[in-house]
């Protein structure tokens, strides 16, 4: 029996080696070919074999669908949380690996609604709102608080991004097509504007693909 905090989370736990998804990825004990009640536990790789010490993850399962997770630092704290209802995710979290919420995203029937990620501090750094999982609009902060940038979404990729000094001033206007930037303006503190160059969009763009977000939590 595993308890955490106080709370019963599961009767058993498993690993990789013992356990099997059926077609409907129903998660099965291997050997009995039964729905498993327990926990599912990963390790860090080390060298040619898993360190028993080193926890990656661990998903709490419910006749064989999924309640609850965790992802582990290799220091040991936690990395990411996340939470299911009738088998769709509710709400997940990553964390800083110093413990501080790094960033959480609220879903609804399955479907991401709200994103926000946040300074160590814990000031908000950003908000993206999604309709059915694709990201319609966005907004991020400077660690005062003062609005550093908007940005506009449609289907998906992104059509415009405002970007803004911290005293308010408008800074950057960025056009896209098929999320890669075409066109925009530079402007000066005083209001001045200067095109951009091919050069200036390149550099635009390649900051984009290096900073194009990742994708699960396990």
């Amino acid at each position: 029996m595993l308890i955490l905090n106080g709370f019963l989370l599961a009767d058993v736990v498993y690993t990789k080696e013992n356990t099997v998804y059926d077609k409907s990825g129903i998660l099965l004990d291997s050997t009995t070919k039964k729905p498993i009640d327990g926990v599912l536990k990963l390790y860090y790789r080390s060298r040619a074999f898993f360190d028993s010490e080193k926890l990656k993850s661990e998903i709490t399962y419910k006749d064989g669908m999924p309640v609850k997770g965790r992802s582990y630092y290799k220091s040991g704290k936690v990395e990411s949380e996340i939470k299911y209802k009738d088998s769709s995710i509710t709400k997940s979290e990553i964390y800083y690996g110093s413990g501080e919420l790094k960033s959480k995203v609220i879903y609804k029937n399955g479907n991401r609604t709200k994103k926000r990620g946040y300074y160590k501090s814990g000031k908000l750094k950003f908000e993206i709102r999604y309709k059915k999982s694709i990201p319609v609009k966005g907004r991020s902060y400077y660690e005062s608080g003062a609005l550093k940038s908007k940005t506009i979404y449609k289907n998906g990729e992104y059509i415009e991004k405002r970007t803004f000094y911290i005293s308010g001033v408008l800074e950057q206007v960025v056009k896209y097509k098929d999320s890669i930037a075409v066109r925009g303006f530079k402007y000066t503190k005083k209001g001045k504007s200067i095109k951009l160059t091919d050069e200036h969009l390149s550099i635009i763009n390649k900051d984009f693909k290096f900073w194009k977000p990742r994708s699960s939590l396990f």
